[in-house]
Parts: structure tokens; C-alpha cells; sequence
């Protein structure tokens, strides 16, 4: 397979994370824009059938599924390979529930959708946990594997699906979704240039 043009550097890394971090202090301050609820109400009352496209891809933010993701990487590529996936997986795990712990973000409600949604769940809802997860791994593959440009553009898709799905069913709001693709890519970039073997003898290199 063809190589990704990407090449990532810590700057990459922390430049996700920072707009994160500039996106939870918004959320935090501002709360639910009137925007906000029309998208997911819009999202939210898509057909019923539509749950036969989104829901599987929404299963790859389950952390089970992303662990058992990262196991086959690692059976394939090799062990560095798997190792850089699950760390990512397991660190945007970590980080997404602290952040929601501290922000305390309420869930969209029924009140929001003006009908019940299709899922229903506890906790808090910045950011998404599903797309945090899903971005974390899907990132992290394509880093270690570096697969060609139309396999990148499907693998990202799916990703991209899981936020959607998770608005479909009524459970997170867009900025929730936009908050797990910046935390779970940012996680994604530092996990894998940190677990890049150091050149022998040499001096770091460009961050």
C-alpha cells in the first residue's frame, strides 16, 4: 500500500489538543447554542432506516471494539504497531472522561429533540466519548499502518460516521462530536510520535 503524505510531529499533536482545550473553555461558557439544538434535532430526525448504515460504524467508539482493533493491528503489523493504537485508545479513554467530569456538560434531552431519543444514557455529554474513541484509534491505524489516500479517505469516513451516528441517536450534541475528532486525533498524533523508536546515536529530531 501506498504511503500517507503526513508526516506527524509533536507540533501537529499539541496544535489539536490546544484547539480542544480552546473548544472546551467555549463550551463551557457559552453552554448550548440555539444552533447547537437545530443541528441535532436535524440530525436526530433522520429516517429510522438510516440506523442500518450508522450504527456499526458508531460500535468502533466502543472501547471493547477499539482494543480488539488495536489486537489485530498488532497481530499484523506487529507489536509497536498494536502497541501504538491501544495506548491511544486507552489514553483518549481516560482523558475524554476526565474532561466531562469536569466540565459536567448535560445531555441532550428529550425537551432538546421535541421527541424521546433512540439511545439513552448516562454521564455527561463533552465530549464524545464514541468519536474521541473511534478518532484515537482510526488515526492511530492509519499512522502506524500508512495505508494510500482512498483507503485514509474510507477509514476517516468511518470515523466521521460515528459522530453522526451518535447525533442521530440523540446523545451528544455537534460541538460534543467536533470535541471528540480534535481530542481523539490529537491523542492519536502524540501517542504515535512518542512510541517511534529513537534514532541510534542521534540527537532528537525536529518537532
Amino acid at each position: 500500500m501506498g504511503r500517507t503524505v503526513l508526516t506527524p510531529t509533536r507540533r501537529h499533536g499539541a496544535a489539536l489538543l490546544a484547539a480542544f482545550g480552546a473548544l472546551a473553555v467555549y463550551v463551557s461558557v457559552v453552554g448550548v447554542a440555539g444552533w447547537e439544538l437545530s443541528v441535532t434535532r436535524w440530525f436526530h430526525d433522520l429516517p429510522d432506516g438510516l440506523a442500518f448504515v450508522l450504527r456499526p460504524p458508531m460500535e468502533l467508539g466502543n472501547r471493547l471494539v477499539a482494543v480488539l482493533v488495536a489486537l489485530a493491528v498488532g497481530a499484523r503489523w506487529g507489536r509497536r504497531c498494536g502497541g501504538t493504537v491501544l495506548v491511544a485508545t486507552l489514553a483518549v479513554s481516560v482523558a475524554a472522561l476526565l474532561v466531562k467530569a469536569a466540565l459536567s456538560r448535560p445531555r441532550v434531552t428529550a425537551a432538546d429533540l421535541g421527541a424521546a431519543p433512540r439511545d439513552v444514557v448516562g454521564g455527561w455529554s463533552f465530549p464524545s466519548g464514541h468519536t474521541s474513541v473511534s478518532f484515537a484509534t482510526i488515526v492511530a491505524v492509519i499512522l502506524v499502518v500508512k495505508p494510500g489516500p482512498k483507503v485514509v479517505a474510507l477509514l476517516l469516513g468511518i470515523a466521521a460516521l460515528t459522530g453522526t451516528a451518535r447525533m442521530y441517536v440523540g446523545v451528544h450534541y455537534p460541538l460534543d462530536v467536533v470535541g471528540g475528532v480534535l481530542l481523539g486525533s490529537g491523542v492519536a498524533l502524540v501517542t504515535f510520535v512518542n512510541m517511534q523508536p529513537r534514532s541510534g546515536g542521534s540527537r532528537r529530531g525536529p518537532v
